[in-house]
């Protein structure tokens, strides 16, 4: 063949230009032939990369959009906690951060004060 680093656009090609460009014919290669081509330009195919598993799935979590997502996240967790101060629960924090028996009474989840007692 002629010179391999040139550009090429082989689609302009007719089929006997690219028969003679690529040394073939229309019966193909024999065996020898594509044994010598394969030791000589190796294989018809993309080299593979080893890419570790862990990085590949975190670099998914590493946009804008995601960011919002784990933050919504963590506001809901904090939020389901309901009515109740998550950080500094008010039946041991409610003078100012000394402990005081005389806390207001806390919520339930349903809003109620206090819960109502059932009866069986």
């Amino acid at each position: 063949p002629e010179d391999d680093t040139e550009d090429l656009d082989v689609a302009s090609l007719t089929i006997e230009e690219a028969f003679h460009k690529f040394n073939t014919s229309k019966k193909g290669l024999t065996s020898e032939e594509a044994k010598q081509r394969l030791e000589k330009y190796g294989e018809n195919a993309l080299p593979e990369k080893e890419v570790n598993k862990c990085l590949h799935f975190l670099s998914f979590m590493w946009n804008p959009l995601s960011w919002v997502m784990e933050m919504a996240a963590l506001v809901a967790i904090v939020v389901s906690n309901g009515p109740q101060p998550w950080l500094f629960p008010q039946d041991k924090f409610c003078d100012g951060g000394t402990y005081s028996s005389n806390c207001p009474p806390i919520p339930n989840p349903a809003g109620k004060f206090p819960p109502p007692d059932f009866e069986d």
